[in-house]
């Protein structure tokens, strides 16, 4: 791992949604991300990143400080749209975050490994094994709704680590955000001033009309407030689930706005 000191590390930090509202409010963000199609499509925006799976690094070397820690885990095996597999593991994964320590962490991971329904449900632990090592001045995570009580079992962790932790339901587009979508956040800084979600600035609005609407990639990417221009790399397929995936960037900025301020 390189030595960013200072810097922002964005973990599954696919094509950049966080990154767009890291770079505008001037942070030196370091995204780590396992698709090869999602860093191509943020390096050609001019983002940094590192392609590699962060459940594999070790952490136990590290001896530098970052400024904040971003997270987004894939959610597909929480979220209400897929098979919900994850949302099987939740149960354990809740009985076990109070028990996680720094030096325990590890073992507890390959403990809770073989106890998984859906191999991707310990990746939500990632950003907490990280936040414990790293300890950043400020955090930043956000998933898929069913998510919010595994995030509030992080919390408690978190705060006896001496952090003040927010946590809750955001709508995007309460800021600014042309669609109706939901996610759970949580952010937390050690810096002794409290933790708090942003404040919206829209309007909440409601859903009208049957069902979905086929869009291209950049209409899609319109509504996910990126930039019209941005550079998605990969094939169609490969475009369209990093437009899905991605954390709204301008959501994303009023998260960071408010809790790195």
């Amino acid at each position: 791992m390189t030595p960013y000191s200072d810097a922002v590390i964005d973990l599954f930090a696919g094509p950049g949604g966080w990154s767009v509202a890291a770079k505008a409010l001037g942070m030196d963000e370091l995204g780590y991300d396992l698709s090869p199609e999602a860093c191509a499509t943020a390096r050609a925006a001019g983002h940094r990143r590192i392609e590699a799976d962060v459940a594999a690094l070790d952490l136990s070397r590290v001896n530098y400080t970052v400024d904040g820690l971003i997270a987004s885990p894939p959610c597909q095996g929480f979220s209400p749209a897929g098979k919900g597999e994850g949302r099987k593991d939740a149960e354990l994964l809740l009985q076990s975050i109070p028990h996680l320590t720094v030096e325990n962490f590890d073992e507890a991971l390959a403990w809770l490994a073989d106890k998984m329904k859906d191999n991707r449900s310990l990746l939500a632990l990632q950003p907490l094994r990280w936040a414990l090592r790293l300890r950043p001045r400020w955090i930043a995570w956000e998933q898929v709704t069913p998510v919010l009580p595994i995030w509030e079992a992080c919390a408690v962790v978190l705060r006896a680590a001496g952090y003040s932790v927010a946590t809750g339901i955001v709508h995007a587009e309460q800021y600014g955000v042309p669609q109706a979508r939901k996610r759970a956040i949580l952010v937390a800084r050690r810096d002794g001033k409290e933790a708090r979600l942003p404040t919206p600035t829209h309007s909440p609005c409601h859903r009208r009309g049957p069902g979905a609407v086929r869009v291209t990639v950049a209409e899609a990417a319109v509504l996910q407030s990126f930039p019209p221009d941005y550079p998605w790399q990969g094939s169609l397929s490969d475009q369209y689930q990093q437009v899905g995936d991605a954390v709204p960037p301008f959501l994303a900025y009023h998260i960071l706005k408010e809790i790195s301020s």
